[in-house]
């Protein structure tokens, strides 16, 4: 079971385009991937991912709720969150959780590729 969620990814990002192309990216890398929403279809499948890609601005609130869950309950689970926001207080909330990758859209898919090889 543990290997099965090692290459186990959830987007979480309500732009379908977006969240669809992030999902091609990444079975194209070999990860077995969901996509959804909403902050509470995030959080119903946390507990069955390793990669979590994370949007802030979601249609039901915000994904600093999920990155801090993820961090109070020390869940094995290595966030990149991924914006277009430019709202200097909700970029410092989310550094304070210390997210392991910060990604500002457009995404360079270089970049995250890279990341997720060293992760």
């Amino acid at each position: 079971m543990q290997q099965a969620i090692a290459r186990r990814a959830l987007v979480v990002e309500d732009h379908g385009p977006s969240r669809d192309a992030l999902r091609r990216l990444l079975r194209t890398l070999g990860y077995e991937v969901d996509g959804v929403a909403t902050v509470a279809e995030g959080n119903a499948r946390l507990d069955s991912t390793r990669f979590l890609f994370l949007d802030l601005r979601l249609s039901d609130g915000d994904g600093i709720g999920l990155l801090r869950r993820i961090r109070e309950e020390a869940l094995p689970v290595r966030v990149a969150v991924i914006t277009g926001s430019a709202d200097e207080q909700m970029l410092a909330d989310v550094h304070e959780l210390r997210p392991d990758a910060l990604f500002i859209k457009p995404i360079d898919f270089g970049d995250l590729v890279k990341w997720l090889e060293e992760a």
